[in-house]
């Protein structure tokens, strides 16, 4: 598919094959969940990383690496999902969070 943000990590070009993702991080990946242009991954500690566009992250620039969105919760993530643009997420606490193109 296409890579043209980096969110299928690796080279900025398109991967024609399924292609191994070598993720940073010391956890396990528990939930992947794809946006047009971004990917997002939820660690199995609650840490939450993109990989792509930064769609509403803070982030200054897209990227082909995995790197960790800072959440400022008082809670852990239980699952994410992504849309075109943007991402939702359900906290333990059964709060939900939107962020990204509005």
């Amino acid at each position: 598919g296409s890579n043209k943000w980096g969110q299928l990590g690796g080279e900025k070009k398109d991967q024609k094959t399924m292609t191994l993702l070598h993720i940073s991080g010391e956890n396990d990946v528990i939930q992947v969940v794809g946006g047009w242009s971004h990917t997002l991954l939820l660690m199995s500690n609650g840490r939450l990383f993109i990989m792509g566009r930064k769609v509403g992250t803070g982030l200054e620039e897209d990227t082909s690496n995995s790197v960790e969105v800072k959440m400022p919760l008082n809670s852990n993530i239980n699952s994410i999902d992504s849309g075109r643009a943007h991402n939702i997420m359900l906290t333990d606490n059964g709060k939900v969070y939107a962020w990204g193109s509005n």
